[in-house]
């Protein structure tokens, strides 16, 4: 009886062998991937913002709104508490989620493309949980700062290492 139970448990394991050869197979490779996945968090930079919108420069913010507006859908002047609206600044909240805003710029020259006289224009305006916290990051990435403004509104103004403006905007 002993040979013949045996004889059963060897045939079960020899039918289950593969399948837990495959189920050790693909643990190994999730392992694998764990840890690459673990490897690439622990050598990523710091995030310290999310984009909340990009913001181009214009003579008319109106007008502007309303063409990027019939292009992309969407609601102009959305009421959103990361933003005042008024004469000089309108917003546009596409349906995908995305937001552009216009800024009014006295004597707005238009860029001319590729003319670098007359070169783009627009900033990118990044939320941040910690106005503080998030200055003294971008200090150490190499930023530098164009406008600290008067300690009551809720964003500082900044300059990329290249020299292009960004604004850090408390969420």
């Amino acid at each position: 009886m002993a040979a013949r139970a045996r004889v059963s448990l060897d045939d079960a394991m020899a039918q289950v062998r593969p399948t837990l050869t495959r189920v050790v197979d693909t643990l190994r490779e999730l392992i694998l991937q764990l840890q690459i996945v673990i490897r690439r968090h622990e050598t990523l930079p710091f995030m310290i913002a999310k984009l909340q919108c990009v913001v181009l420069d214009c003579a008319d913010v109106v007008e502007l709104s309303r063409f990027y507006q019939s292009l992309l859908g969407g609601v102009v002047n959305q009421p959103d508490p990361r933003w005042s609206l008024g004469e000089g600044w309108a917003t546009l909240h596409t349906d995908g989620g995305f937001v552009m805003a216009f800024q009014r710029v006295e004597n707005h020259q238009p860029p001319r493309w590729p003319d670098s006289a007359h070169p783009q224009q627009f900033h990118l305006d990044l939320g941040v949980k910690d106005l503080e916290r998030a200055q003294e990051e971008v200090f150490n990435r190499g930023a530098t700062l164009l406008d600290e403004g008067d300690g009551q509104r809720s964003w500082r103004i900044f300059a990329d290492p290249a020299g292009h403006p960004f604004c850090l905007v408390r969420d």
